[in-house]
């Protein structure tokens, strides 16, 4: 089957916004919108809005950039926490490491399993062309000036640079189980659990930073809850859709939480929710007593 849709202007766009029933007062305000958001962007959030593919009655635009904007500042909420967790952990793997293995422990292949040797040669070449091409960050220019051996920065400086999904790959990537465990244990969870929300993560990281749409999107990669019911920390771990991102706020607040972070995560998340009638808490996954659990009170 060939696409045959063509491209409308803005003007088109407009006259099938109305032609859908979309009540408009201002034709700049609808023109302004569609210029600086597009079409294609806003359609993903229209559907709320209509009923055997027309607008209800009444429907603005605005009722459409709320839920847009809803979305964005839950996109914002989320890459700002994951940032601080990121942080966090380069600086317990590093922590972790560095004292039992000295300044270079990135380096050595026998700290990490056989199958993630060929992973391990892949990213330490990526690092040494890195240093090697005029890298923007100060601290290795001035290592490079200063040092010639051993040829890479220590691996606090390394770890800095590499990108959070890198540094998840190598938390999981770890052979000695107490080594993992040494971090896992400080943030109150099993080394398996933490690597499966590392990775999650820097899936939902990836989305917010392209702007895709968080929404009532099924997660390609879940996170994996506790099995145990001493280690749960959710009441309702039985009714929660591990595909939905009310999960990631879970374990991003857990976290959170447990790091003794102020980034106040937790009031921007329940303001969010509740300050937005239009949404439905559960097309997020969000549980019917949601507002119970330890974590968000």
């Amino acid at each position: 089957m060939k696409y045959t849709d063509p491209p409308l202007n803005i003007g088109e766009q407009l006259a099938l916004l109305q032609h859908n029933n979309l009540t408009i007062d201002n034709v700049d305000t609808v023109r302004g919108v569609l210029t600086s958001v597009g079409y294609f962007r806003l359609n993903n959030y229209m559907k709320y809005f209509k009923k055997d593919n027309k607008f209800r009655n009444g429907t603005i635009i605005k009722d459409i950039q709320g839920l847009y904007e809803f979305d964005k500042v839950l996109r914002i909420n989320l890459f700002d926490a994951i940032a601080d967790i990121e942080v966090a952990i380069k600086a317990l793997i590093n922590n972790t490491l560095a004292c039992k293995y000295g300044s270079h422990w990135l380096e050595i292949a026998e700290i990490f399993k056989p199958g993630f040797s060929y992973y391990h040669q892949s990213l330490l070449t990526e690092i040494t062309e890195y240093c090697k091409n005029n890298p923007d960050e100060h601290f290795i220019k001035k290592y490079k000036q200063t040092y010639s051996d051993p040829v890479l920065p220590p691996s606090w400086m390394i770890m800095e640079v590499l990108s959070f999904g890198k540094v998840s790959m190598v938390y999981d990537g770890i052979l000695n189980t107490d080594d993992r465990v040494s971090v896992s244990a400080y943030l109150k969870t099993h080394d398996n659990i933490l690597s499966s929300w590392l990775h999650s993560f820097t899936y939902v990281r990836n989305l917010c930073a392209h702007h895709a749409k968080i929404l009532d999107r099924n997660l390609t990669i879940k996170p994996t809850m506790p099995a145990r019911k001493k280690n749960r920390f959710l009441l309702d771990v039985d009714e929660l859709d591990v595909s939905k991102i009310y999960s990631v706020l879970c374990c991003i607040q857990y976290l959170l939480l447990t790091l003794k972070s102020n980034s106040g995560f937790k009031e921007n998340i329940i303001n969010l929710v509740s300050g937005n009638p239009v949404i439905k808490a559960d097309a997020l996954g969000f549980t019917s007593n949601w507002t119970q659990e330890s974590i968000w009170k």
